[in-house]
């Protein structure tokens, strides 16, 4: 197994990481925290084309298949509160201790 990856955060700036070491690193281990309870999904503006963008259609970045064909784990309602560089952990809210060997904050 290769280098251990935490990315902290589901949105463009973490899917877009984690698709890039996949691409660089085919025996990466990658996993996702996402803090809500859903997929990365699109945060488009809230204006008025946001709006009507809203009122119908999916917004999931990537349908859940995705994940698992590119070897990506996704955790939802995992929010990071505590992290300890020295140690390589991230702890969340809810007490899970995760390991990694690099760590991106996104």
């Amino acid at each position: 197994m290769g280098m251990k990856y935490l990315i902290i955060g589901g949105g463009i700036a973490g899917l877009t990481a984690a698709e890039t070491i996949r691409a660089n690193s085919p025996d990466a281990d990658i996993r996702i925290l996402e803090a809500g309870p859903h997929r990365p999904y699109l945060r488009p503006l809230l204006s008025k084309t946001g709006i009507n963008y809203l009122s119908g259609s999916n917004m999931e970045i990537h349908p859940e298949e995705w994940y698992s064909r590119k070897r990506i784990s996704l955790t939802v309602n995992c929010r990071a509160e505590k992290l300890d560089p020295a140690g390589h952990t991230v702890t969340c809210a809810d007490g899970t201790v995760i390991s990694y060997d690099r760590l991106i904050y996104a």
